[in-house]
């Protein structure tokens, strides 16, 4: 059913956030906030001003902020010195902080999403009004909402041709049409606008009625995003808004009104341009414009905004809101409610750090489609996606389902599932130091000694019937011989991981993957230590943010409340929050996971410019189909993975003959967790400074935990005869330390 004029759209918003006193912050990331607001500042050498413009606050909401929003009216000045917040004042008060206030991130109206940036008509620029006017409607001021003389023109030009091609709708009429949602041209769809129009010039002023119009007009797709308004088509052809549009590009704005599709910017450029200068030409005619801006506007060369850049205000985040809501409350909000009930959605978005996360994926493709020489499309299509999750609260802060909303609606944060390799690993580990020790009675640490050689383990049926013999190998095809489990583990080499995981037992690591918040059933094969299992990027974001609150399992959201209409709150998410694994346990195992970033397989994050400190795992799946980097810093967990969506192995008949084509099948890009996926994380990290969360302090060691210096050849104590390039130090959970001393030096 079309949607009624009366119909509302729901609003998605991002979440508050905090600008505190004494954290980092910078200039540009605080400006870039404010804009996103819509709030005009002044600036100085020591500070950033503007005065509260006010916002409906749900009081349920800004129950748990830290820091209160501030009341409309008021001014607000932050000083800023060294890159750090010296103080913050409201109305001259020096204040601990404050919240700045959500800004919307999309509508959903019917059965599309759509960008709008709603735009009040003193902020239209006048060149652009005229330039709509006097190619769509040039007797707008004088017309009832029916323009004769148009539509006598367009009646003879339609007999003519025989056709429907010709419009002669005022701009009253296709505020209708828009505000119906029906885009089919016939005459029975016409006659019915036509009496809307009347009805609604009576009604409005024609102020009204443009701003009305301004905001409603349709101006093409960004992927399945209808895109509306005039602020919004700034924002999609030139990244720029509406103040800062030279008169050439709001000619092409104005001229793309009459044919989205047709005169599209992005598929029709050439007809874009042509169509930029009849509306140059009528706005001169009709003496809007001097010879002088005619010359120089026909002369300029329009450069349009690469698709990617519109993405911005975060469709895949958007899609996965959706996707939660009907997921969890399925029963209490209906399809209709969603698309037509004026619901207000609050999220947990920040779209400064959403932008980061798109542009740490596109460039981190892009960089790849370059150093292999792979194409934008076709069968092995290169792909990327990040999940970035604040650890403290759950919520969900940044989601990228793909390189580019715009090329490709598919979201695979939502719709994939993957092997995800040895970022599975520290699971596994995990369930040996719970475990304690392994069926000989030695107790599980970083120190325990480790034979990494060529291993062939006999099946059980139970484990898989068709095969009778398991022989992982090892990525690099090379093997170290006696090695502590810590360097197995940063160097994420498998057979040590095989031979403890079958030691530790397939359906205890299964326990402890549902324990950390998996979902997805795992499968009960002898390799699944191994990283075989197929997860989706929240889940395994779900277990790193897990480590992350040292144990504690923080349910991970996206949705914060959902106000009706009428502003009744229909649903208020509550993470559920729960220890699921002691925290001196997961505080070994965590520093594990830094040594995989100082001296294992993520090493190189310092090279790529970061140097927070990080707790991470690099996964790689066979044929280099998929690259992971799972890991935490600043307060903030995320996921990062590189890898085909549809990558073309070998076909063969024959199981023999297939492994043998298989084992000499080459990638068409060598994609690893440490060369595809970390970059991308590490430039989200980097772009994503500051964080009200960042420089925070390393958690102190449970009293529990003792620290010994180990030879990490003997997995024993260290000796004064050891040498210095062997000792280190080790932490260990109470009776886990070794009491012999190093026995080979």
């Amino acid at each position: 059913m079309a949607d009624s004029p009366t119909t509302k759209p729901s609003v998605l918003y991002s979440d508050y956030f905090p600008l505190k006193k004494e954290t980092p912050f910078l200039n540009s990331f605080l400006k870039e906030r404010l804009s996103e607001l819509k709030i005009e500042f002044t600036e100085t050498k020591e500070s950033i001003k503007w005065i509260e413009p006010g916002f409906d606050h749900p009081a349920s909401l800004i129950e748990g902020l830290e820091f209160k929003p501030v009341d409309k009216g008021k001014t607000v000045e932050v000083f800023i010195e060294k890159d750090l917040i010296d103080h913050i004042q409201v109305d001259g008060d020096k204040v601990d902080g404050i919240s700045l206030d959500p800004t919307g991130i999309a509508q959903i109206l019917g059965s599309s999403r759509s960008l709008r940036d709603y735009t009040h008509l003193p902020d239209v620029p006048t060149k652009l009004l005229e330039a709509i006017i006097a190619i769509e409607d040039q007797r707008f001021l004088e017309h009832a909402g029916f323009d004769p003389r148009s539509f006598l023109r367009a009646v003879v030009v339609n007999i003519r041709s025989r056709s429907l091609s010709q419009g002669g709708s005022t701009l009253t009429q296709q505020l209708v049409k828009n505000l119906l949602q029906t885009r089919q041209k016939t005459f029975f769809r016409k006659i019915r606008e036509l009496v809307l129009a009347f009805l609604m010039e009576a009604r409005y002023s024609k102020d009204v009625i443009l701003e009305k119009y301004l905001n409603e007009v349709y101006f093409g797709q960004v992927g399945s995003l209808e895109v509306h308004g005039v602020s919004e088509a700034s924002r999609l052809f030139y990244n720029k808004p509406l103040g800062k549009l030279s008169l050439a590009e709001m000619a092409l704005i104005a001229g793309v009104i009459r044919g989205p599709a047709v005169y599209s910017p992005y598929k029709h450029s050439q007809k874009a341009l042509e169509r930029k200068n009849v509306v140059l030409k009528k706005m001169h005619e009709l003496d809007l414009i001097t010879d002088d801006e005619l010359k120089f506007a026909l002369a300029q060369d329009v450069r349009f905004a690469t698709p990617s850049q519109v993405n911005n205000k975060a469709p895949y985040f958007s899609d996965f809101v959706k996707y939660q809501i009907f997921e969890q409350l399925a029963d209490q909000i209906t399809e209709e409610d969603l698309t037509a009930g004026g619901l207000r959605i609050f999220t947990t978005a920040d779209l400064i750090l959403q932008k980061r996360a798109d542009q740490a994926v596109l460039k981190g493709v892009q960089d790849l489609e370059v150093k292999y020489k792979l194409a934008k499309d076709g069968p092995n299509r290169l792909e990327g996606l990040m999940v970035v999750a604040e650890n403290k609260t759950g919520k969900l802060r940044a989601i990228v389902g793909g390189k580019s909303y715009g090329e490709t609606t598919f979201n695979r944060v939502i719709n994939m599932k993957r092997q995800v390799g040895s970022t599975f690993k520290p699971i596994a580990y995990l369930s040996a130091l719970l475990k304690g020790e392994d069926s000989n009675g030695k107790k599980y640490s970083g120190a325990y000694m480790v034979e990494d050689e060529p291993w062939k383990y006999m099946l059980p049926k139970s484990l898989n019937p068709k095969k009778q013999s398991w022989a992982p190998k090892n990525y690099e095809k090379t093997y170290r011989g006696h090695i502590t489990l810590r360097e197995a583990f940063a160097n994420s080499i498998n057979i040590p991981m095989a031979k403890i995981g079958i030691d530790v037992g397939i359906p205890n690591i299964i326990e402890t993957a549902h324990k950390l918040g998996i979902k997805s059933n795992i499968p009960q094969v002898a390799s699944v230590s191994l990283g075989v299992a197929e997860l989706g990027p929240i889940e395994l974001l779900q277990t790193y943010s897990t480590f992350a609150n040292e144990g504690k399992y923080v349910e991970l959201t996206a949705v914060q409340l959902i106000q009706g209409d009428d502003g009744k709150v229909l649903a208020k998410f509550i993470p559920r929050a729960e220890q699921v694994v002691e925290r001196p346990v997961i505080q070994v195992l965590n520093d594990l996971l830094r040594s995989v970033v100082q001296e294992g397989t993520a090493k190189s994050i310092t090279a790529l410019g970061y140097n927070k400190p990080t707790r991470g795992k690099t996964g790689t799946t066979n044929y280099s189909r998929d690259a992971w980097f799972a890991g935490f810093s600043e307060g903030l967990s995320a996921v990062s993975w590189a890898g085909f969506d549809d990558l073309k192995l070998p076909d063969t008949g024959d199981d023999d003959e297939n492994e043998s084509a298989l084992s000499k099948f080459k990638s068409p890009a060598l994609l690893t967790g440490a060369g595809a996926a970390l970059p991308m994380w590490a430039k989200f990290f980097i772009a994503a400074k500051p964080s009200p969360l960042q420089d925070m302090p390393e958690p102190e060691l449970d009293s529990s935990i003792s620290s010994q210096k180990i030879d990490k050849s003997s997995g024993l104590l260290a000796k004064p005869t050891c040498p210095e390039n062997l000792v280190y130090s080790e932490l260990f959970l109470p009776g886990s330390a070794p009491t012999q001393e190093c026995n080979l030096h």
